[in-house]
């Protein structure tokens, strides 16, 4: 459902393409699957693996890993609510690389709607796999001193700024239409914007900010409606149509 949703809203240009799909991972499914590929789970969070050579992963071991992402509850352990009806589903994609071989930044934009007027704050994740780091800017690319899980980078400037910022709060706004708050993650690619997922509450809500003050601040940023949709956000993540 979400990959129908992001074509319709910003075009299926900007969807990684999609490998294999199943209720569970058969053998035929993995031996169709190329030399490298990210494979993850539809219903929750940290259920993702990513294979860089094929010939490492023995397929039984796939299997019994996937299999016990699709028998997790995600909603029984964090109580979030878009996750509680959402039927398992495995989703593998291509693995997308920047220009120099790497696993790219991960661009979060946090899109706040307060009474018709928005704000972003755009989340940056760096080297996740070599010692994950993580910044925070404002839509003008000012850096904003906020310290959630993991530390900020220790370059006394700020990161370079990405030529496709502004494409990358453009289609972030566009998919955020008609949500309170929502954070988009996108991916900057040899000068494409790929989307990777939409996340209602990062971190279950439980994730510390430092300074304190930084949490108040991002509450007053949106407006909790009456009665959440939360029918609309679950279809986000059902299995893939």
């Amino acid at each position: 459902m979400v990959r129908r949703f992001v074509a319709e809203r910003i075009g299926s240009e900007h969807l990684i393409p999609l490998l294999v799909s199943g209720n569970t991972v058969t053998r035929e499914m993995f031996d169709l699957l190329p030399y490298q590929f990210v494979i993850k789970a539809n219903h929750g969070s940290a259920m993702n693996k990513i294979v860089q050579n094929k010939k490492d992963v023995d397929y039984k071991d796939l299997k019994k890993e996937t299999d016990r992402w699709l028998s997790r509850n995600f909603y029984m352990g964090s109580r979030e609510t878009q996750y509680r009806n959402i039927p398992p589903f495995v989703i593998a994609e291509k693995l997308m690389l920047d220009e120099n071989g790497e696993i790219p930044k991960d661009y979060k934009i946090h899109c706040f709607n307060h009474r018709g007027s928005k704000h972003f704050v755009i989340q940056v994740d760096s080297d996740r796999f070599n010692g994950h780091v993580r910044d925070y800017y404002t839509s003008d690319w000012e850096r904003i001193y906020l310290t959630v899980k993991y530390p900020n980078s220790q370059k006394a400037e700020p990161l370079e700024k990405p030529p496709a910022l502004d494409n990358i709060i453009k289609l972030a706004d566009m998919l955020a239409q008609g949500f309170s708050y929502v954070r988009v993650d996108l991916y900057a690619i040899n000068g494409k914007v790929y989307f990777g997922e939409m996340t209602f509450t990062p971190g279950s809500g439980f994730e510390r900010f430092v300074p304190h003050s930084m949490d108040e601040k991002w509450g007053e940023w949106f407006d909790l409606p009456r009665q959440l949709s939360l029918q609309k956000q679950a279809d986000l993540d059902s299995p893939v149509s």
